[in-house]
């Protein structure tokens, strides 16, 4: 997970790792140096990560079941991370959302979760028809991909509110999701090497489509991440 204000790079590990590198350019190469590191309790998998909008704090979710919050800057024993939520099920998506100052993650549970904090039981939650592969929030839009393709977004700038509940235009279970950085639409990226771009209401002269992507002779490989240019619209998978 990149910070939204400097080139700091955060990484969740499967040996219970989060560790913050800075990335710089030097002599037109990229190199990244180490700033800080901590371990999640119980040596559990730590599966996703997300920055505040500060880029003061990350929030981290994980195979412990538990949302946990990481102060960058801070010294010992104070820059441990702090369990500020859990759910039933192993944590597989979390994500900051501006408009509310919340944190919303998403679980093998089969809920969606809304975090303060500074509070211990969740301000919000809300059933889904399965379990959250992936979830992702630009500005005021939240787009979850469930188990069984179901793709559900939301209006998050205030209270919750479910905008559409589609299924996924691919054949396929969903690995990952990320909404378009001008809200129109999503794209969705699957086990089967795909990717879906799906257009939420109706935009002149844009049309949905799937391509393939990540294959190799007979081999698909999964489409586990997609990244948009905060700017241009082009994507990474």
């Amino acid at each position: 997970t990149w910070s939204p204000t400097a080139n700091f790079l955060v990484s969740t590990n499967w040996d219970s790792g989060v560790r913050c590198w800075e990335v710089q350019e030097q002599n037109r190469q990229i190199i990244s140096q180490p700033k800080a590191q901590v371990n999640h309790e119980n040596n559990s998998p730590v599966l996703c990560s997300t920055f505040s909008a500060d880029g003061s704090t990350v929030f981290t979710g994980g195979a412990d079941n538990a949302v946990r919050m990481w102060t960058l800057g801070q010294t010992p024993p104070n820059n441990l991370p702090q369990k500020i939520g859990v759910h039933t099920s192993p944590v597989k998506s979390v994500a900051f959302i501006s408009s509310t100052n919340l944190v919303v993650s998403g679980g093998w549970d089969k809920f969606l979760k809304f975090w303060d904090a500074r509070q211990p039981n969740p301000v919000g939650q809300i059933e889904l028809p399965d379990k959250c592969h992936d979830l992702n929030v630009v500005n005021s839009l939240l787009v979850v991909a469930c188990n069984g393709r179901h793709v559900i977004s939301y209006d998050v700038s205030k209270e919750p509110r479910e905008h559409s509940k589609k299924e996924s235009p691919l054949k396929f279970q969903s690995r990952c999701i990320a909404a378009f950085p001008d809200m129109t639409g999503f794209a969705v990226g699957s086990i089967e090497g795909r990717v879906g771009v799906h257009y939420l209401q109706k935009v002149p002269g844009k049309e949905s489509f799937a391509f393939k992507c990540h294959r190799q002779d007979t081999h698909a490989y999964s489409v586990n991440s997609i990244c948009f240019h905060p700017h241009f619209g082009t994507f990474a998978t």
